[in-house]
């Protein structure tokens, strides 16, 4: 993935103004994280970005990082092979969760965006609002990557981020968290899972989501955002490693989600409408 136009939207979403992370949600029972966890989504700590106060360039960064046209400070000139540690991911989540918030505003002409975008370091653990399908609650971890309808939030774990970078590219946790994102807009058209109907719903639900995850990797085609025939590949690996199989699968197979997100990608977020008849994901767009 391309830095420039990354970072150029992160500065036009700043601009517009973008929500801020509160605390972490209230958790009980033994999966309770210790009152002095840091927040779930943390802001980053770093100084990548650096914002010049006069508008004019910055002179010099750091050693390791690069300027862009915009003067911002960067901290590699492409994601690929940029980060080194799991940590690192706590910058890159934002990035991503940038994209996706700029792409919804383009698309909707509004923020279409869950009410929580929860980052879960390493090590912490909680539990969700919502319930498991044997019953008790969901926990978030490092390992979560869902998104909860309860509370109209999102929880991305540092250690599944890191798998995802780590051993399938700079694009596959980007795709991932536009994949749970497109379940925030089922949740807000209203789509439900039916009790008579319960694996054969999530299932279509799960591939629709595919699909919004294409949609928004075509945008981010149209923005040069890609490096395209490399975040494709990255695409194409973790859909092998996510591919659900078996008669009691809630995931669509490989070839299922490659042709849900190859729609998405080519015909845009309107086409993902025929993944599930119930309601439709999207009614206009501006």
């Amino acid at each position: 993935m391309h830095l420039r136009m990354l970072c150029a939207a992160f500065v036009a979403l700043i601009a517009a103004g973008c929500s801020t992370a509160a605390a972490p949600p209230a958790s009980v029972g033994p999966a309770s994280a210790p009152t002095t966890a840091p927040p779930l989504a943390q802001a980053t700590t770093k100084t990548d970005l650096v914002l010049p106060q006069d508008g004019s360039s910055i002179a010099s960064c750091a050693p390791g990082e690069f300027a862009d046209g915009m003067g911002i400070c960067l901290p590699c000139k492409d994601y690929e092979g940029c980060f080194t540690k799991a940590t690192d991911m706590n910058y890159f989540y934002e990035v991503g969760m940038t994209m996706i918030e700029r792409y919804a505003t383009q698309t909707f002409g509004e923020r279409v965006g869950p009410d929580h975008w929860w980052y879960v370091p390493t090590g912490v653990t909680g539990n969700e609002p919502c319930t498991k399908p044997s019953g008790g609650s969901m926990e978030y971890n490092d390992r979560s990557y869902e998104y909860c309808p309860s509370d109209r939030s999102i929880y991305v774990g540092e250690q599944s981020m890191w798998k995802y970078y780590s051993e399938n590219g700079d694009a596959a946790p980007i795709v991932g968290l536009a994949h749970e994102w497109g379940h925030h807009l089922q949740n807000e058209a209203g789509m439900v899972v039916r009790r008579a109907h319960q694996r054969e719903d999530i299932l279509a639900q799960e591939i629709q989501a595919d699909c919004v995850a294409g949609a928004w990797t075509g945008w981010a085609k149209t923005q040069n955002i890609l490096n395209e025939q490399d975040d494709l590949d990255d695409v194409r690996q973790l859909m092998k490693v996510i591919a659900g199989y078996g008669p009691e699968r809630t995931h669509g197979d490989l070839a299922e989600r490659t042709e849900a997100f190859t729609t998405g990608l080519t015909s845009g977020i309107k086409a993902c409408n025929r993944y599930v008849t119930q309601k439709p994901l999207v009614t206009s767009t501006p």
